[in-house]
């Protein structure tokens, strides 16, 4: 009975961990974050992300073409609204892996920084933790990775 148990507990393990996987890393119609962006038209390729390791986390610079300024204000808005739903019915919406991981970091003492600049958004993720600075600098190159596809799959359409 007992080896049934951790049978049936290492397939649901596993079952989560292939759910996981299948999950995009962005998703611009799933994701309550991703989809605040995706409702902005032109937006997406209106802008650029880079992605930078520091000593301490990881640098975001996100770059807005002026005429698309005002749509980036009203995709950010909106995800502080989702932010603010979250706080208040204490529900998680549907998430990207992004997403998912940013709130993991957040809640697990990551400190973030944001400087907003004429040409868009800087942002820094830092924590003193050695561990969850490697962290940081695993989700950053990642998210550069993601960046580029990103872009290589709007080039093709």
């Amino acid at each position: 009975m007992k080896k049934l148990v951790y049978v049936a507990v290492a397939l649901a393990l596993t079952l989560c961990v292939a759910v996981a996987q299948e999950q995009p890393w962005f998703d611009m119609k799933n994701c309550a974050f991703c989809k605040e962006i995706d409702a902005q038209p032109g937006l997406m390729q209106h802008m650029t992300n880079e992605y930078h390791n520091i000593k301490g986390g990881y640098l975001s610079i996100t770059h807005i073409d002026p005429e698309y300024q005002e749509a980036f204000k009203k995709a950010q808005a909106g995800m502080q609204k989702v932010v603010a739903d979250m706080q208040s019915t204490g529900k998680t919406p549907p998430m990207c892996q992004h997403c998912t991981k940013y709130g993991e970091f957040l809640h697990a003492g990551a400190q973030e920084q944001y400087v907003h600049s004429a040409f868009g958004d800087i942002f820094m993720m830092t924590s003193s933790d050695t561990a969850m600075v490697t962290s940081l600098q695993a989700f950053s190159a990642r998210c550069g990775q993601e960046c580029e596809k990103i872009k290589a799959e709007m080039k093709a359409k």
